[in-house]
């Protein structure tokens, strides 16, 4: 949230600052220059430098806890992990985009392709994790914020959870990646797993954040932004931004937090209509390609319905 009182703004950034907190009378265009300006200067952060600071080979208890998910074979993050291994394999100049990106190591859907060589953005909303994902010296942009689920920028209230004291069960990280905006559906099945409190955060249209980095093409996006992804998506530029891969975590519309009861055929179908073809789905999340790209050349050679395959 910023606050005009403490800063000095011209005229004119006065006004954007304004224009930030979203108003549908008098939006901002996604690709305003002003506003890509700003984004540049106040909420990118560069790729930090050095060596990475990551848990992956930490064998105390607590680093055994945390990296469980890798070991876990009907993990989400797994189900990906493999799929981009056969979607990307040799390729080492790529673009990613993931949001929701938590500590920017725990069930990452980036960091295998960032220590290939790929470039990124890593988004992700709440003030601590952005802190953690610091400190794991990714070698990608950064954004404190929300992904908008308007075609403008937006403030939004956030439901931060954090642990109990008396849960032994769930880790910190796992229960930071169940926070949401509050008006997000089935929101107090949520409050049930940890405490919460709640903050204003500014959310920015993904088509902004890729702009003003001078992006033209993403190979990869992974959104996991817990149920506003219908949201983020009908707002993106699809005629504007070309994206060869999606991974996206979209919950049926009658399942609850953590219930799977199978595809969403509206969802796919949406997806259709924007040029993709869905390559595999498993518990909420489903990996879509789009048509004509060399991605999907090489996935659908067979002509298979590649997402019935086994991994």
């Amino acid at each position: 949230v910023y606050s005009l009182t403490i800063l000095d703004f011209g005229n004119q950034e006065e006004q954007l600052m304004l224009k930030l907190l979203g108003s549908p009378q008098d939006p901002l265009e996604q690709d305003d220059p002003f506003l890509l300006d700003y984004v540049r200067d106040r909420v990118l952060e560069e790729p930090s430098h050095g060596e990475y600071n990551l848990m992956v080979s930490d064998k105390s208890p607590a680093g055994k806890k945390y990296n469980e998910y890798r070991t876990d074979g009907v993990s989400s993050w797994v189900f990906i992990n493999k799929t981009l291994d056969k979607l990307f394999a040799g390729i080492h100049n790529g673009f990613f985009v993931e949001a929701g990106a938590l500590d920017g190591e725990y069930t990452s859907n980036s960091l295998e392709l960032e220590r290939q060589g790929w470039s990124g953005l890593l988004v992700e909303v709440d003030q601590d994790m952005v802190v953690k994902l610091k400190e794991k010296k990714r070698k990608a942009w950064s954004a404190h914020a929300c992904l908008a689920t308007k075609p403008y920028p937006h403030v939004a209230t956030l439901m931060k959870m954090s642990k109990r004291k008396s849960d032994n069960q769930m880790g910190s990280v796992e229960i930071k990646a169940l926070s949401a905006l509050s008006d997000t559906r089935d929101i107090e099945r949520r409050q049930k797993y940890g405490d919460q409190h709640y903050v204003t955060v500014q959310c920015y249209p993904v088509y902004t954040l890729l702009k003003a980095l001078g992006v033209s093409k993403v190979d990869f996006i992974s959104l996991d932004v817990e149920d506003v992804e219908v949201s983020v998506l009908e707002n993106f530029p699809f005629e504007k931004m070309q994206v060869d891969v999606w991974a996206v975590e979209h919950r049926h519309p009658d399942a609850h937090v953590f219930e799977f009861i199978g595809e969403d055929p509206q969802f796919i179908k949406w997806f259709s209509t924007k040029g993709y073809s869905m390559y595999k789905y498993y518990k909420n999340d489903y990996i879509f390609i789009r048509k004509g790209s060399n991605v999907h050349k090489r996935a659908f050679k067979n002509n298979k319905s590649i997402h019935k395959l086994k991994l």
